[in-house]
C-alpha cells in the first residue's frame, strides 16, 4: 500500500509538471487523477489479502475499473473517474483515436508513468509505440519524449526540489538522466 501511495504522489506531481507544459489551467485537475489513478489496485490488494481463496478471481478485476467504479460511488466527478477508466487507452491507442474527453488526462498520464520511468532508469518506454504521438499531441517542448525529460522536465523539477516529497526529490537526484544537484 505504501509504495502504490509514492507512486501515485510521484505520478501526480510529474502529471502536474507535464501539464504545465500543456494547459496550465488543467494541471490541478490532473493532479488529481494522477494522485488517484491507482486506486482500485489498493482495493484489489485488499480483496487479496481479506479473501485470499478467490486471488485467482480477484486478480481478474480490471482495476481501472474498480477505481472509477468506486470514485464514481464516492459523487467525484466524471471527469475524473472516467479519465481513470480510460487510463490504458494510451498502451495501444494513438491520441488521434481516443474519445476526446478522456484524451488530455489519460494522455498526461501516460507521459508521468513513462517520465517516471525514464527517471527510474528504465528506457523501455520510450520503444511504446505511440509514446511520440502523445508527445506531439501534449505539444511537449524537445525533439523526442526522453529530449523533453531529460532537457524540460528535468530542469523544472530540480529548481523546485526542496518543495518536492522525499521519494520524488531522491528519485530526481539519484536519476541516471543527470546530475540534478542543486
Amino acid at each position: 500500500f505504501q509504495e502504490l501511495h509514492r507512486h501515485s504522489v510521484v505520478l501526480s506531481h510529474l502529471a502536474h509538471e507535464i501539464c504545465q507544459f500543456y494547459n496550465r489551467g488543467k494541471s490541478p485537475v490532473v493532479g488529481t487523477i494522477a494522485l488517484l489513478h491507482d486506486i482500485g489496485k489498493s482495493v484489489v490488494l485488499l480483496l487479496r489479502m481479506q479473501n485470499s481463496k478467490w486471488a485467482l478471481f480477484i486478480d481478474m478485476l480490471d482495476t481501472a475499473r474498480v477505481g472509477a467504479l468506486l470514485l464514481k460511488e464516492w459523487s467525484i466527478p466524471p471527469m475524473v473517474y472516467e479519465c481513470i477508466d480510460n487510463q490504458d487507452l494510451p498502451e495501444f491507442t494513438p491520441p488521434s483515436l481516443m474519445d476526446s474527453p478522456h484524451r488530455d488526462g489519460a494522455a498526461i498520464l501516460h507521459a508521468a508513468h513513462a517520465a517516471c520511468s525514464l527517471l527510474e532508469g528504465r528506457t523501455e518506454t520510450l520503444r511504446h509505440p505511440f509514446i511520440e504521438d502523445f508527445r506531439r499531441f501534449l505539444q511537449l517542448p524537445g525533439d523526442s519524449f526522453r529530449d523533453f525529460v531529460e532537457g524540460h522536465l528535468m530542469r523544472e523539477l530540480s529548481g523546485k526540489l526542496h518543495t518536492l516529497p522525499r521519494h520524488l526529490r531522491d528519485l530526481v537526484t539519484g536519476s541516471p538522466l543527470g546530475n540534478w544537484d542543486p
